[in-house]
């Protein structure tokens, strides 16, 4: 029984992947430059051509040159800080993050015997470009299983340095991640 959840899991996984891939590659990128996000509600998107404390002068994409005062404009997302997307989403390129993390194995609630792991973790960051983020953290682990038909627990914390690299832009990003640390015994 434990073979054909191990295929069944298999098969899951491989779906899901492949849904993946093709969302993405649906949802590409077709980046403005700029998002200027007004006080009165309106987005424009296009190419920004000039700041300034008086006005923001951009190109629209229907290639209008449009001059805003400076006191309608509420921000200004610059495509170098940001990753765009159709429908206004945006990714962070840049800059400070935190992150919790919760993870389960779902082999654990697939088979008889009383085997589980868990993992809390919270990350402090900074996104380097597009592509890389590092970051600090700190976690928890929690782990049963049997041995010779003895349960065995260990529980630790971790301390770790994270690393995260993007491979792709688009709305859905795949990433491969790693850590880097120790862990302490807690009992």
């Amino acid at each position: 029984m434990v073979e054909i959840s191990y295929k069944i899991i298999q098969r899951m996984v491989i779906a899901c992947l492949l849904m993946m891939t093709v969302i993405t590659f649906g949802y590409g990128q077709k980046s403005p430059e700029a998002l200027i996000y007004c006080r009165d509600g309106s987005v424009f998107r296009g190419k920004l051509i000039d700041e300034n404390g008086k006005y923001v002068l951009f190109e629209s994409q229907q290639k209008d040159t449009i001059r805003l005062p400076r006191s309608i404009v509420k921000k200004v997302f610059k495509s170098g800080d940001y990753l765009f997307h159709t429908n206004g989403k945006m990714h962070d390129v840049k800059g400070f993050f935190w992150s919790i993390n919760l993870g389960l194995n779902i082999v654990d609630f697939l088979t008889p015997e009383e085997i589980r792991s868990e993992h809390f973790e919270f990350l402090f960051g900074w996104r380097i470009n597009k592509r890389w983020t590092v970051a600090n953290g700190f976690g928890s682990e929690f782990n049963t299983n049997q041995v010779g038909g003895f349960p065995v627990e260990t529980t630790f914390a971790s301390l770790f340095l994270y690393g995260r690299y993007y491979f792709n832009d688009g709305r859905q990003r795949f990433f491969a991640h790693s850590r880097l640390g120790f862990g302490m015994g807690t009992e």
